[in-house]
């Protein structure tokens, strides 16, 4: 029987004193005990790099990473250059781990002989919790295409919840954006699909996704950072339809994930500081996008967002004031 392998389990941190403790505990809780913890402490204002030093002290496994604040994707590209585990999963801070994440996880990508194990996670809101399950399945790179168009792709875009090969990342420079604020992580991980041969689903949800209202995910970013994103992400799903030749179901399912990428587009420009400079930057965007496959929930988003497709800019801005 083969040995387990080592696992690095990479732990971005940014002022989460509140979160961090219990983050950690639940990594060092773990029933499979071959890892390596390493925290990039990005530049905390709070006590949060103390409290990484403080477990790193106590625990050999623990190694810190200390640098100025750079974002999420600096942090976790840091800790893949140093990361010596042959297989790598990512953990964001104010999240936690049930006993068996890691177990179950390597398990799975140890006996199915995969690239790529994926689990299900439970969303934590105040006092709700939401479980998401994965279907229990293996699949090889040819069927990718018929998975993908009968369960899309939710359980694939966020990094935590995984195990990647550490050899697959690094052969192929699959770092994180640092240019993008906003979802790179997505576009990480539907990249590393790319250069996948087989990946495993489990029906474990030992993931705890923890979400709360200092989020990255609601803050407006400079429109620099939003259009990259948007133009990275239509980059990567055309290269999955070409390598995976993927059905109309599938492309629109990841389409219709775009508009939220283009929807922080438009959010970022009214975040500019003048008019001119607002109608300029409209102006130089295909909101044809929107029209072909954002779902809207009502009439008065779709009409303000027709507005854009028919280059009505003056009159979209005017209505933004007013709404």
């Amino acid at each position: 029987m083969k040995s387990l392998p080592l696992v690095s389990v990479i732990v971005p941190v940014y002022n989460v004193e509140q979160y961090l403790p219990k983050c950690i505990e639940s990594i060092l809780s773990q029933t499979f005990t071959d890892f390596e913890v390493i925290l990039v402490d990005d530049g905390s204002t709070d006590r949060s790099g103390l409290i990484c030093d403080e477990y790193a002290n106590k625990d050999g496994r623990i190694s810190v990473l200390h640098k100025k604040n750079a974002g999420v994707s600096s942090a976790r590209n840091m800790a893949l250059d140093i990361a010596k585990g042959e297989y790598i999963t990512f953990v964001d801070s104010d999240d936690y781990l049930a006993d068996s994440y890691l177990n179950d996880l390597i398990g799975c990508i140890h006996d199915k002989e995969v690239d790529l194990a994926v689990g299900g996670y439970v969303e934590v809101k105040e006092d709700e919790k939401i479980t998401s399950v994965c279907p229990k399945i293996t699949i090889e790179q040819n069927y990718f295409a018929k998975f993908f168009s009968e369960y899309g792709f939710k359980m694939l875009t966020p990094p935590w919840g995984k195990i990647f090969k550490k050899a697959i990342i690094a052969d192929n420079t699959l770092y994180f954006n640092e240019n993008i604020q906003f979802g790179e992580d997505t576009i990480f991980c539907l990249n590393y699909i790319l250069y996948c041969k087989k990946f495993s689903c489990i029906s474990s949800s030992n993931y705890y996704y923890v979400i709360r209202n200092g989020s990255l995910t609601y803050r407006v970013n400079p429109y620099s950072s939003e259009i990259c994103g948007y133009k990275h992400y239509v980059e990567i799903i055309l290269n999955l339809k070409s390598k995976l030749s993927l059905d109309n179901r599938s492309m629109n399912r990841l389409y219709g994930l775009g508009t939220m990428y283009l929807d922080r587009v438009k959010n970022s420009i009214l975040s500019a500081p003048s008019i001119k400079e607002q109608y300029s930057l409209l102006s130089d965007v295909d909101w044809e996008y929107l029209k072909k496959y954002k779902h809207y929930n009502s009439w008065k988003e779709r009409f303000w967002d027709s507005l854009l497709w028919n280059k009505q800019y003056f009159l979209f801005l005017l209505v933004a004031k007013i709404v």
